[in-house]
C-alpha cells in the first residue's frame, strides 16, 4: 500500500518515544558541527544544539524488528534492525526547554562561548557565538573541536573559513546521496537501514572541486544545507565523513520534534514546496551574512525545489555571491524546460546549469574558480 512504511513508521516512533519517556531518563547534549567566520568582534561560529531527556531504547529492539518483519524487508533484519534503531533514537527523544548550554572549545583562548536557553523544541541557536582567539591562522587548519561543557559525547568539529575566496552550497538527499524523494517508500527505506550510497561520481567531483576551488591557498568552504531533520545529523555527518572526506564542512538542518512526525515522513501537501523554499533561502541567507565576500557554487537536484531556492538567492544576492548553479536532473522529477526558465528567472543563462548523471565527470573540467559554469 502506498506510503504503507511512513504511515507505519510515524506511529511505531511516537509510540515508543511516549513508552520510552516513562523510564529513567537522563539530559543529553548534542552540539552540531558548525561554521566559524571572522568578524570585526573576533572569530564568531554559528552553533546548534540539543538538549534532550534520552531514554534507554534497548528494550524495544524486538518491536522494531517486528515492524520490519512485517514490512518484509529483506534477508538481513538482525542488521536493519539494529541500524533502524540507531538511526531512530534520535527521534524517541524529547527536547528540554530553558536549558542553558554553556560550550567548551579547544583551540580558542579566553572563550568562554555559551548558547541562549533552548527554545520549546529543546534546540539553541546562535549565529554570533564568539570564539575569542583562536589558532586557526598560528596552526594552518581551518578545524577545531567544540562540545558541550560536562559532555562524553563525540565533540562537534567547528569549521573555519575566512571572509574571501570561494565555497560550495550544496544540498545532500539526491545531490550527492541516493535517497529517492520522489518515492516516499522508498526514501524512508533508504533513510531507515540501507546503507548509504552516494550519487556516482559526485564523491570524485567534490574532491576535485576541493581542489580547483583553492584560491591563493584558502581552502573552499563547503556547507550543506538540508530539508532532512536535525535528528539525522549523526546519520548524514557520518555519511560526509566516510564518502566525501575531502568536502567535509557543516550541515545546516530543519528542527523537529516527535510531533512533528508527519511533516518529517509525509508530504506537507499544499504549501509545501513554498515553506520548502523559505527554509532554504533562510539558511542560505545566514550563510550570505556570515561570509558576505565569498563565492559560491550552489549545487542541488530536480527532485524538489533547489532550482527555485537556488534562483531566489542568485535574484537577492547576486553574482558576486553566487558564482553559478548546477542542478542534478532527477529522474521522475519535474524536469520540463518552463520549470528551469521559471526558477532562474533573472539568472544570466551562462551561470545555471542543468547536468544529467553522464555528465557528472565532466563537470570536473569546469573552470569554476575562473569564472565558467
Amino acid at each position: 500500500m502506498k506510503h504503507i512504511i511512513i504511515t507505519s513508521f510515524s506511529v511505531l516512533v511516537f509510540t515508543v518515544a511516549v513508552a520510552a519517556l516513562a523510564l529513567p531518563i537522563k539530559t543529553k547534549t548534542l552540539v552540531l558541527d558548525s561554521p566559524a567566520f571572522q568578524s570585526s568582534s573576533g572569530t564568531l561560529a554559528a552553533v546548534q544544539s540539543y538538549v534532550y531527556l534520552s531514554p534507554d531504547m534497548s528494550s524495544f529492539k524486538d518491536k522494531v524488528k517486528g515492524f520490519l518483519t512485517d514490512l518484509q524487508v529483506g534477508d538481513n533484519l538482525e542488521r536493519n534492525t539494529d541500524t533502524a534503531c540507531e538511526r531512530m533514537k534520535l527521534f524517541a527523544t524529547l527536547g528540554t526547554p530553558e536549558q542553558k548550554v554553556k560550550l567548551s572549545i579547544q583551540g580558542c583562548n579566553d572563550a568562554k562561548p555559551e548558547l541562549p536557553r533552548t527554545d520549546h523544541n529543546g534546540i539553541a541557536i546562535s549565529d554570533s557565538v564568539n570564539l575569542g582567539t583562536c589558532s586557526f591562522a598560528s596552526s594552518g587548519s581551518s578545524t577545531l573541536t567544540l562540545k558541550a561543557s560536562g559532555e562524553d559525547d563525540a565533540p562537534a568539529t567547528v569549521y573555519f573559513s575566512p571572509p574571501h575566496g570561494l565555497g560550495v552550497i550544496s544540498d545532500i538527499d539526491d545531490t550527492i546521496k541516493i535517497t529517492n524523494v520522489t518515492d516516499h517508500d522508498k526514501m524512508a527505506q533508504n533513510t531507515l537501514y540501507k546503507d548509504p550510497l552516494p550519487v556516482p561520481g559526485m564523491p570524485e567531483l567534490y574532491k576535485s572541486l576541493a581542489q580547483s576551488l583553492t584560491t591563493e591557498t584558502i581552502p573552499p568552504q563547503f556547507l550543506y544545507v538540508s530539508g532532512s531533520p536535525m535528528q539525522l545529523q549523526p546519520f548524514l555527518s557520518s555519511f560526509l565523513n566516510s564518502t566525501y572526506p575531502a568536502s567535509k564542512g557543516p550541515i545546516f538542518l530543519q528542527t523537529f520534534s516527535i510531533f512533528d512526525l508527519p511533516k518529517i515522513f509525509e508530504s506537507l501537501g499544499s504549501g509545501a514546496d513554498a515553506e520548502k523554499i523559505e527554509y532554504k533561502v533562510s539558511q542560505i541567507t545566514r550563510i550570505q551574512k556570515m561570509y558576505p565576500q565569498k563565492s559560491f557554487l550552489a549545487i542541488g537536484d530536480s527532485g524538489e525545489m533547489d532550482p527555485e531556492v537556488y534562483g531566489e538567492v542568485y535574484r537577492r544576492f547576486g553574482k558576486d555571491f553566487i558564482r553559478c548553479i548546477w542542478i542534478r536532473k532527477v529522474l521522475d522529477a519535474k524536469n520540463n524546460p518552463a520549470r528551469f526558465v521559471a526558477a532562474f528567472k533573472g539568472v544570466p543563462t551562462e551561470k545555471t546549469r542543468v547536468y544529467e548523471d553522464e555528465d557528472i565527470e565532466s563537470l570536473e573540467g569546469i573552470n569554476v574558480a575562473g569564472s565558467q559554469c
